[in-house]
Parts: C-alpha cells; sequence; structure tokens
C-alpha cells in the first residue's frame, strides 16, 4: 500500500489545540512567551546586526514564503504528475491554501499582535501567525504527499530533508529580520500542520470515487456517475 506522509489524521487535531494553546497565550498576553519572544527575537536581531552576511542571506530566503515562490513551486510539482492524478492534487493543494488562509486570517485579526520593532519601515498587518512560514509550511507538505509514493527509501530521505528544512529556513529568515516573534513562526507552522491533513483527508476520496465505476463496468452507473 502507498503510503503519504500525511495520513495520520492525529496530526490535524493534535496541531489544531496546540495552535488554539498558543493563540489563547498570545491573547492573554502570558508573561512566560511574551519573555522568551523578546528574548529570541532580540538575539536573532543582534546576530544579523553584527553579521551582515546573515541579514543578508535572510532578506534572500525569506523571498522562499512568498506567495508567487510557494504557488510556482507547487504548481510544477502538480504539474509534472500523471495527468490522472492533477485533479486530484490541485484539489488537495487549493483547498490546503484556502484553509490554511482562512485560519491565518481570522486568527490575525482576533489576536491583533504588533510586530517586533526594528529600525526602518514597518511591517504591514498583524503578527500573529506568520504567513510565510504558513505558505512554506503548506507547500512543503502539499509537495511530500504528492511525491512521497512514487519515491524509494533514500528519495524520500532526501525529500524529508529538503521540505523540513523549507519552512525552518523561512521561519528562522523572519525572526532574524523582526518581521515576526518566534511564536509567530511556530504558529505558521500549526496552521500548515492542521490544514494539510484535513485537506489531504477530504480530497483523497475525490480518485476513489472517480476510479471505482471505470473498475466495476457491470454497475451501469459508471458512465451517469462521471462528471
Amino acid at each position: 500500500m502507498r503510503r503519504s506522509p500525511l495520513r495520520p489524521p492525529g496530526w490535524a487535531a493534535a496541531s489544531g489545540m496546540a495552535f488554539c494553546v498558543l493563540a489563547g497565550l498570545v491573547v492573554t498576553g502570558h508573561t512566560e512567551l511574551i519573555a522568551a519572544d523578546a528574548s529570541l527575537s532580540a538575539a536573532a536581531y543582534n546576530l544579523g546586526e553584527r553579521y551582515p552576511a546573515v541579514r543578508a542571506a535572510a532578506g534572500r530566503l525569506t523571498h522562499l514564503g512568498h506567495v508567487a515562490v510557494v504557488f510556482t513551486l507547487v504548481g510544477g510539482a502538480v504539474g509534472t504528475l500523471p495527468q490522472r492524478r492533477r485533479k486530484q492534487a490541485l484539489a488537495f493543494a487549493t483547498t490546503a491554501f484556502a484553509a490554511g488562509g482562512l485560519l491565518r486570517g481570522a486568527v490575525r485579526d482576533w489576536t491583533a499582535r504588533v510586530r517586533p520593532e526594528r529600525p526602518g519601515p514597518p511591517f504591514d498587518g498583524y503578527a500573529f501567525p506568520s504567513g510565510h512560514s504558513s505558505r512554506a509550511a503548506t507547500a512543503a507538505l502539499v509537495v511530500a504527499f504528492l511525491r512521497w509514493p512514487e519515491l524509494s527509501p533514500a528519495g524520500r530521505a532526501v525529500l524529508l530533508a529538503a521540505l523540513v528544512g523549507w519552512p525552518l529556513t523561512v521561519g528562522a529568515s523572519r525572526v532574524v529580520l523582526a518581521a515576526h516573534w518566534p511564536s509567530d513562526v511556530l504558529a505558521g507552522w500549526l496552521v500548515a500542520l492542521t490544514a494539510g491533513p484535513v485537506a489531504a483527508s477530504l480530497t483523497r476520496a475525490l480518485p476513489a470515487a472517480q476510479a471505482r465505476p471505470a473498475s466495476s463496468g457491470c454497475r451501469g452507473r459508471g458512465r451517469r456517475g462521471a462528471p
């Protein structure tokens, strides 16, 4: 049986609960969370101040979470699949990004968290959760889901390392640039870990419903059931 890394439904429940707890701590201004965010944020920003190369690298790597880059990479993963898998893959990717975007937008307005202070023009919008981190993590999960079944164990190890590094790199860049607090980045990852498995569960039934009539022509309903 071909398995994907998003199959366990418990991922969505656990990640969703963790996200809700974290959002609650942000809204209530939990002292320890605020202090940890401030300390880590200052350390990351100061690192970039001391080493301009780190700041420059963060400025480049943060683009890996931009909408255009994320959608281009995911579109390439979907477009290079066999024709029979593209419809389901597109439905899955669209659902994952839409669900993550809706959750992110609703919680961002609810928490109304300000971003870290830094010299220069401020970033637009509220801080919690990080959109760049959420998009990068969602894209990594989508690519993993689509490509996992066809890879060898060695290929899966390489893919996993690359896809874990993607959101980690984007998240770190957002903190170094003082665009987000560390907990904003964590929340963005949790959004992806919640929306990704849910989207996979919702769209996985699509090809099964289409393939079943084709493999059992004696039922007579196959042609009428096809879209």
